[in-house]
This record gives structure tokens, C-alpha cells and sequence, in this order.
């Protein structure tokens, strides 16, 4: 597996256009979640464990965004 790839469970706080933005309940950190067919099934207001990849973004402020991967896809990528 890719040194990127961890696994994070978010509470659901918001959601805009492009991404849905979540709590992580263990250490209270702020990301955001790339909106793709992976995270269709996310509902605000609840949490979720999924397994992902993070980037920074931003030149001033850096912001954690997170690309959720398909579990199917970690368990190719675990053999």
C-alpha cells in the first residue's frame, strides 16, 4: 500500500459544491473531502471510516483535502 493511503473516520459537518467537510473524531482535525461516487452514500451529520489519500493545498493557508479510495481498490492494492 502507498505511504498516503490511511484509514479516517469523519463526522459529517457541511457540505459546498465540490467537497463535503468533516471532523475527524479522534483528533478533532478539519478536512476536506473531495465529492466523488465514493462518498455519494455520506449523510451531514453522521461519521463514516473510510480509506483515503491526502494532499495540501493552499499557498498561505494549507488545507488537508482528502480523496476517498473504493475499499475493492485498498484490497488490490494491499496483494
Amino acid at each position: 500500500m502507498g505511504n498516503k493511503l490511511k484509514l479516517y473516520r469523519c463526522i459529517f459537518l457541511k457540505e459546498n459544491k465540490d467537497y463535503i467537510i468533516g471532523k475527524d473524531i479522534f483528533n478533532s482535525k478539519i478536512y476536506n473531502i473531495k465529492k466523488s461516487e465514493e462518498t455519494s452514500e455520506f449523510k451531514i451529520g453522521t461519521d463514516n471510516s473510510f480509506y483515503a489519500s491526502e494532499e495540501k493545498s493552499g499557498i498561505l493557508f494549507k488545507k488537508s483535502i482528502l480523496k476517498v479510495i473504493n475499499y475493492n481498490e485498498v484490497l488490490k492494492m494491499a496483494k
